[in-house]
């Protein structure tokens, strides 16, 4: 089972950061949090940590295509 952590963010203090998250689909939050944290520990150790572009694309959600009942697909 995950382990699972409160952030207690202050409204004033961390604004940006709380905007940030709320614009990120639920599911991206704590993989994004988790990245975040990975490389402020990777400049800590003084690693060389990629430049990442301020907009990333965001990969498009999977969506399923609609199935065709076997009864409607005509054979020639």
């Amino acid at each position: 089972m995950a382990k699972v952590y409160q952030l207690p963010l202050d409204p004033t203090l961390d604004n940006d950061i709380v905007k940030r998250l709320d614009q990120l689909p639920r599911a991206r939050k704590a993989e994004w949090v988790r990245t975040a944290i990975r490389i402020y520990m990777s400049i800590e150790k003084g690693d060389n940590v990629p430049i990442v572009p301020a907009s990333v694309p965001q990969s498009p959600m999977r969506t399923e295509k609609p199935r065709r009942n076997p009864k409607d697909v005509e054979f020639e």
